[in-house]
Order: C-alpha cells, then structure tokens, then sequence
C-alpha cells in the first residue's frame, strides 16, 4: 500500500508540477519544495522498493519541473543553468565520499523534512495568489 501511495504522490507530482510551474516563481517553489519533500521522506522507509519509487518520484518531478522552467520562462534559462549546475556539482560532491551512518545527519534531514513540510502552506498562499488579493 505504501509503495501505491508514494508512487500516486510521485505521477501527480510529475504531471502537476508544469502547472506549478506557471504560476510564476512562488509556484516553482512550491514545486521543488514538494519533491524535495517526498525524496526526504524515503529515510523512514524500510524496503528498497518503497525506497527507490519515493527517489525515482522526487527525482522525476525535479526533471518535470526543470523542463517546465526552461520551456516556460526562457528568461529564467541562465539562472536556472547555473542553479542546476551548482545543484548537480554539490550533489555529486556530497555523494562521492562515503560517510558512516550519523546521528547528527539524521537530525539534519529531520530539521530539512520539517522545513520542507512547513514551507508548503505559505508557498500555497503565495502560488494561489490568495495573499495578494487578501492585501489588495
């Protein structure tokens, strides 16, 4: 069940982000937010399975939202390639030396899991556009 749940999460990810997307800068937040959401969420998975379809769905719906930038808002291109770029060169980086388990790491990607869930509702008001017709 939990391995329908997330891959459901990760295809309406995918398919949503372009919309997200539209909807300016708040909306590609919101998006990439979301993902990084649903990747930090397989470190409580226990199988490789739920594991692999939790990283395959954020991963997916970083590409998606990727596309979706570059296609939409050709002005964004430069800053989004260097963006994805510096991403891609940290990420590398960061996963070329192997580390042992760490409880400290554990603590880190809990406070980044909470951070990430707790930067949605506000990402929502901005993206919906709710904020700016309550102000004006």
């Amino acid at each position: 069940i939990l391995v329908a749940v997330t891959a459901t999460v990760g295809l309406l990810l995918v398919l949503v982000a372009p919309l997200a997307v539209s909807l300016g800068l708040s909306g590609t937040l919101l998006a990439v937010v979301s993902c990084i959401a649903v990747m930090l969420r397989t470190r409580q998975y226990r199988t490789g399975r739920e594991v692999l379809v939790g990283l395959g769905s954020g991963v997916l719906g970083l590409v998606s939202v990727s596309a979706s930038l570059l296609w939409m808002h050709p002005d964004w291109r430069p800053t989004a390639a260097v963006t994805l770029a510096a991403t891609g060169a940290v990420l590398l980086a960061a996963t070329l030396v192997p580390a042992p388990p760490s409880l400290r790491r554990g603590r880190l990607g809990d406070l980044a899991e909470s951070v990430c869930l707790l930067a949605l509702l506000p990402l929502v008001v901005l993206a919906t556009g709710i904020y700016s017709s309550v102000r004006g």
